[in-house]
């Protein structure tokens, strides 16, 4: 994981389908620092990269880069 964010691939974490997975994007979140030692710039960029890849419009994109 590191070595693809330090590479400047665009990483991004999903949730699809939490009702079958049975996990939400804030678990996937901590999981994600907790297990791969991501740091706060990186969990940042990786959820602006999420925001970026959404299939939504950009008035969506908008109001989620502003959690960032």
């Amino acid at each position: 994981m590191k070595k693809l964010l330090d590479y400047g691939i665009k990483v991004t974490l999903n949730c699809d389908n939490r009702t079958i997975s049975n996990t939400t994007l804030t678990n996937e979140f901590c999981l994600l620092k907790e297990y791969f030692l991501v740091d706060k710039k990186e969990l940042k960029q990786i959820y602006l990269n999420s925001v970026e890849a959404a299939f939504t419009n950009e008035e969506v994109k908008q109001k989620l880069r502003e959690f960032a």
